[in-house]
């Protein structure tokens, strides 16, 4: 196989050149498009917070379950 194959042609041409200003639109569009996306989930976010509020609640009781019997097996 020779190298000529496995590299592009445009790429050997001396003459072919990447504006720098479409990277850097292209590069700030993806960018943009990445940054909105976080609102696809924002309707997570409320279920997340419901979750932790009720996993604190189930420690906060199995907890005070235990201290207390803790408590009434050392007395």
């Amino acid at each position: 196989m020779h190298s000529s194959s496995i590299t592009p042609t445009h790429l050997m041409n001396p003459s072919f050149r990447i504006d720098d200003s479409t990277v850097k639109r292209r590069i700030h569009s993806v960018a943009n498009f990445i940054f909105m996306t976080r609102w696809l989930q924002l309707p997570l976010y409320p279920g997340l917070i419901l979750a932790q509020c009720i996993y604190v609640f189930h420690f906060a009781n199995h907890r005070m379950a235990n201290s207390n019997a803790l408590n009434q097996s050392s007395h």
